[in-house]
């Protein structure tokens, strides 16, 4: 009587193994190896029962998953490498951190002609002349490769408006200035 006792709990505790690797695995058998390589006797009564074959592993493909949408592309303007000639009033960072802080009048001038011609993209290198009270005299298109009339007018016309440091020695600076204006990825 102990031993049928010990193999319907035997029988049982396998069924209910096997139950539970049906339910936790989606229906699907699992074979778990031993450091070496093979299954352990319990292992094999697990995923079998007497008489009955084990079916085939089902495979199903990796699921898919989409990557998230590229972020929109906005007008962007970054300033090239600033120079100065001549006696130097005013320092590259000086003039460099004034047009940084005031980047979004420039980026502007791109925007509304960006619009109108989407692979619209280039440089705008400017000259321009800073006076001793930080104001500029003078701001012309030394060249440029955007080759839209539009943008380079309201960008010198943005600088023209710009505010400077006062030159440290009361005379002026001479710079010059690249922008460079595209598609950015970015916040709209």
């Amino acid at each position: 009587m102990r031993n049928e006792k010990k193999k319907i709990i035997l029988i049982m505790s396998i069924m209910s193994v096997f139950l539970l690797t049906q339910i936790g695995c989606g229906g699907k058998k699992t074979k778990t190896e031993t450091p070496s390589g093979s299954q352990s006797k319990a292992q094999t009564e697990q995923s079998t029962t007497p008489g009955e074959s084990t079916p085939p592993e089902e495979s199903t493909p990796p699921e898919e998953s989409t990557p998230p949408p590229p972020p929109p592309k906005v007008p962007g303007a970054s300033l090239g490498e600033i120079s100065v000639k001549g006696k130097v009033t005013l320092t590259v960072d000086e003039i460099k951190n004034a047009l940084t802080e005031n980047i979004s009048s420039i980026k502007e001038c791109y925007k509304k002609e960006v619009e109108a011609s989407p692979d619209l993209a280039g440089n705008v290198t400017l000259s321009v002349t800073i006076d001793a009270k930080g104001k500029v005299t003078k701001a012309t298109v030394q060249e440029t490769t955007i080759k839209n009339k539009n943008v380079e007018d309201c960008v010198t016309e943005a600088v023209k408006n710009l505010t400077f440091p006062a030159g440290k020695k009361g005379a002026k600076t001479d710079a010059t200035i690249p922008i460079s204006f595209s598609m950015v990825e970015g916040e709209g």
